[in-house]
């Protein structure tokens, strides 16, 4: 008989040797849920450090102090994320080991049941702070890439200039900013010329 008082079908019957089935099987499978999470996890990091190396400290020298500082503690952050990510997937694919004294059905069933529910937890937690890696990361990449744009249109020449005792002065000159200093010196100079490099 059904819940409702129906005679059970065949379907019926099947699908309650399912559930329990899937009962006695379910951490197994969350488990290789989990494994399968972590070679997903493995592969992302692996493009993480690919572009981390390829684009590295260099990259972060071309950039203002202000931006390079915010980009590391981003990086860092992922990193920590990641981190936690991956160890969260390796406790749910493997477990932990824990010593039971005498095992009963009924203690076997509570281990399962409440394995099942840590494993689960892990794992949800797992996929979240992979996420936030992503996330983080995807700023981090957006915000140099938005200083990048930014810093791409200043352009810094040197200058060499002769003022009228015949002293040289020779210096960068950022575009579009001319300091009191260099104006003082524009002011007074004979000969002002665009250099490759200053002597």
């Amino acid at each position: 008989m059904t819940e409702v008082g129906f005679p059970a079908t065949d379907d019926d019957e099947r699908w309650k040797l399912e559930a329990d089935d899937l009962r006695h099987r379910g951490l197994a499978a969350i488990r290789e849920a989990a494994g399968r999470w972590l070679q997903t996890i493995a592969l992302l990091l692996g493009i993480f450090s690919v572009v981390a190396f390829v684009k590295g400290p260099e990259s972060l020298a071309k950039l203002d102090d202000g931006v390079a500082y915010a980009l590391t503690v981003l990086v860092l952050a992922a990193a920590a994320s990641a981190a936690a990510a991956t160890w969260l997937a390796a406790l749910a694919s493997q477990g932990s080991p824990e010593l039971v004294g005498v095992l009963t059905g009924p203690k076997l069933r509570d281990l399962v049941t409440n394995s099942y529910q840590r494993v689960a937890r892990q794992l949800w937690w797992s996929r979240l702070l992979t996420v936030v890696a992503a996330l983080l990361v995807a700023t981090g990449m957006g915000l140099a890439w938005f200083s990048s744009i930014a810093g791409s249109d200043r352009k810094t020449i040197d200058v060499l200039i002769v003022d009228g005792n015949g002293a040289v002065v020779c210096g960068p000159v950022e575009q579009g900013t001319v300091s009191p200093a260099q104006r003082s010196a524009f002011a007074g100079a004979v000969l002002v010329q665009v250099v490759e490099n200053c002597p």
